[in-house]
């Protein structure tokens, strides 16, 4: 470039003023563009597009997250009830986060083979055991309640602890246990959820979008049961994770009431008495790390929130 410059200022006059008008071009161009004559952005800029802005045609889409593979195992099944085998498994997570103090300690349970809804209890099954005059039951009212939806195969929500306990024995069954529950639920092995370690997403379960955010992959309230069929667990329970919140029988402790014995435990029903009772699965208004198997939430007898629902279960 320097050599350049010397031969057109050798030549005269006119070719000193074609160079005054070629380098006075370039630097307006330079200063339109925002960047110095020559430069480049740094290597660890960020160039790439602002949310909402078209990737380069050339450029290909970023790759979408693998699926974790998951192992499931078939079960006899009837009446819309799957029988799970039962045996002993480890209950509970002993460590940091995710888990919380109320999920301690770690323990080892043995439950009896026993049958589980495969899905949570319908806005169309409560409606049927009400219309045919065996369920005197109260349920909570509100424009996220579902019972007065037209969608039958919505979990029914805004259900008190009485009323999913009162409807679960009019039609011949029971709240599950909460070790039943977990073990359906991570199909007693050692895992996050009910389909493996992976974080959910709003094809496996319906929770709010992340542990920060306030918005749920579902707006106008739960889904349709069975919804989400990868998000099933081992034993091919539905909706484990998020939807509804579910009931179970036992009265809810801070932590596990284990006492030092020689086998573990048969079927553990939790404390003698309390005043609230345990919650499992999250739903969806929960955050993802609420929805895990593990974890264990609470609600007066009285909770009728929109978050809350029931499953079944019977011997």
């Amino acid at each position: 470039m320097v050599r350049i410059f010397r031969r057109l200022v050798a030549r005269g006059p006119r070719q000193r003023l074609r160079l005054c008008f070629i380098l006075s071009w370039a630097a307006l161009t330079s200063v339109a563009s925002g960047q110095a004559p020559g430069a480049h952005p740094p290597a660890d800029q960020d160039v790439s597009p602002e949310p909402g802005e078209q990737q380069p045609e050339n450029e290909p889409p970023a790759p979408l997250p693998t699926e974790e593979p998951v192992e499931r195992t078939k079960l006899p099944m009837q009446n819309g009830m799957l029988r799970i085998p039962g045996g002993e498994f480890v209950m509970g997570f002993e460590g940091g986060a995710p888990g919380e103090p109320n999920e301690k300690p770690a323990h080892i349970v043995k439950v009896a083979p026993f049958w589980i809804d495969r899905t949570e209890v319908t806005v169309e099954d409560m409606r049927g055991c009400i219309n045919r005059g065996a369920c005197n039951v109260r349920l909570g009212t509100g424009p996220l309640c579902t019972f007065g939806r037209a969608e039958p195969r919505l979990p029914v929500n805004c259900v008190p602890w009485q009323s999913a306990d009162a409807y679960c024995r009019a039609v011949g069954k029971r709240l599950p246990s909460e070790a039943e529950w977990e073990l359906a639920a991570s199909g007693g092995r050692s895992r996050f959820f009910p389909w493996g370690t992976t974080q959910p997403t709003c094809t496996l379960a319906v929770t709010l979008l992340n542990n920060r955010a306030g918005v749920s992959c579902s707006t106008r309230g739960p889904a349709a049961v069975g919804a989400r069929p990868k998000g099933a667990s081992y034993f091919g329970v539905e909706d484990m994770s998020g939807n509804v919140e579910e009931w179970v029988a036992d009265w809810y402790a801070d932590r596990y009431e284990v006492r030092p014995q020689p086998r573990p435990t048969l079927s553990p029903s939790g404390p003698a008495f309390g005043v609230a009772h345990v919650l499992r699965g999250g739903g969806w208004m929960s955050r993802p790390r609420e929805t895990r198997v593990t974890a264990r939430s609470w609600g007066s007898p009285n909770e009728a929130g929109p978050n809350v629902g029931f499953r079944c279960a019977r011997d």
